[in-house]
């Protein structure tokens, strides 16, 4: 994983499986990034295979980070991998979703 800018937005990019493992990297990218006060935050799951509550939580966690720093929260996301727990858990909704990075921003 790593943080990059595009058009002034902090754009996470997150490979492979998301676990309990990963998730805290993530987290410390992502907490980076908020910290140089980007635009927005983007998270690019793009590249994710395994998905499940701990990614939940944690987008649930970056969302509320993003809340408390007056941001845009988007998710970057175009695989079954990444949208069905989404969509099991009935969160879909609660994501701004875009399929490309440069939607996102």
């Amino acid at each position: 994983m790593d943080e990059r800018r595009q058009s002034g937005c902090a754009v996470v990019v997150v490979r492979g499986e998301v676990d309990v493992d990963t998730a805290p990297d993530v987290w410390v990218v992502a907490r980076r990034a908020l910290d140089t006060k980007p635009v927005s935050l983007v998270v690019d799951c793009t590249g994710v295979t395994f998905f499940g509550s701990t990614g939940i939580s944690l987008l649930l966690e970056l969302r509320g980070a993003c809340r408390e720093h007056r941001l845009p929260f988007r998710l970057v996301a175009d695989t079954r991998a990444v949208l069905r727990p989404l969509e099991l858990t009935d969160l879909l909704r609660e994501f701004v979703i875009l399929r490309d990075v440069a939607a996102a921003c």
